[in-house]
């Protein structure tokens, strides 16, 4: 399996004031964690550069601005969220698993760190040429953009993020036309924030 929850393989519970919109992400694994195939991988490699990471490095911190976005292709990469005083694993990607939600777009604060569990070889994308990513390779970008949004949704059921969403069916066509008809960085009424950038 190449993305796996450490919560014993049960999803954290959604807190009970969830709004519906974003509720129900966690069952949806498929979408939520996809696993790129090795032509997605090749597909997307020029966007990025190749990096071999030691196990044990911290690749972002939390709060950390203009985060990339890691395709890992060997070896295994944590997912980091505030508990209280502390920090938990929560997510770990591993081969053709990538990271990042919709902040990684926009170059808000990360709500979440990553850490190399071990030995990693990643491909690393910076948000502007993740942003060219999505323009350019429509099939690869919605399957991207899905997986992001989805994750943002997951958070905010568990009060781990602030709403980016707002009160629409988050499936990622709407918002990928947005982006491709009105550029990176443009607000989006149809599946953006309210009164703020999705990217």
């Amino acid at each position: 399996m190449s993305s796996t929850d450490d919560a014993g393989g049960v999803p954290a519970a959604e807190a009970p004031d969830t709004p519906p919109w974003a509720a129900g992400a966690a069952g949806r694994p498929d979408e939520l964690y996809p696993v790129l195939s090795d032509s997605e991988i090749d597909q997307l490699r020029p966007y990025g550069e190749v990096r071999s990471i030691a196990a044990g490095t911290r690749l972002w911190s939390i709060g950390e601005r203009n985060v990339s976005c890691f395709v890992v292709m060997s070896g295994a990469l944590e997912i980091l969220r505030k508990e209280g005083e502390r920090e938990e694993c929560f997510h770990v990607h591993e081969a053709g698993s990538f990271s990042g939600e919709t902040v990684t777009m926009s170059g808000r604060g990360s709500f979440v760190g990553g850490r190399a569990r071990t030995d990693l070889e990643v491909i690393e994308i910076g948000p502007q040429r993740l942003r060219d990513l999505l323009a350019v390779e429509p099939m690869l970008g919605e399957k991207i953009l899905q997986a992001f949004i989805l994750r943002r949704m997951r958070m905010i059921a568990q009060h781990h993020g602030d709403i980016l969403i707002n009160g629409v069916n988050p499936r990622v066509p709407v918002a990928q036309r947005c982006a491709l008809s009105h550029g990176a960085g443009r607000r989006c009424t149809g599946a953006g924030a309210a009164g703020d950038r999705l990217w």
